[in-house]
């Protein structure tokens, strides 16, 4: 297999056309990949290369992980910053979990 070309400007374009093709379906990515091979073999041996490295589940969006509402004695307490737990009954007033400390 053809050893990808390691300048920015070489990567650049074969990043673009791998992007552009990664949408089409396998038979139409094939057709694509042809059709660039007339154009510029060297950008398309590059472009192969890509998706020989390539792993379609990659594309598939990972499952929504659903956070409960209460954990045990904890509420979820959604913060700017990011989701956080907090004590529902406090002895001593609400504790927090940031940062993987509770405060």
């Amino acid at each position: 297999m053809h050893k990808m070309s390691t300048t920015a400007a070489e990567f650049a374009a074969a990043r673009t056309e791998f992007h552009r093709l990664v949408e089409l379906d396998a038979e139409a990515r094939e057709n694509a990949l042809a059709d660039l091979a007339q154009a510029d073999a060297v950008l398309a041996d590059a472009v192969r290369e890509l998706f020989g490295r390539f792993d379609e589940r990659d594309l598939v969006p990972p499952p929504e992980i659903i956070t409960p509402e209460r954990l045990g004695p904890f509420r979820r307490c959604a913060c700017s910053v990011a989701v956080a737990w907090v004590r529902s009954m406090p002895v001593s007033g609400p504790m927090v979990l940031s940062n993987n400390k509770w405060h």
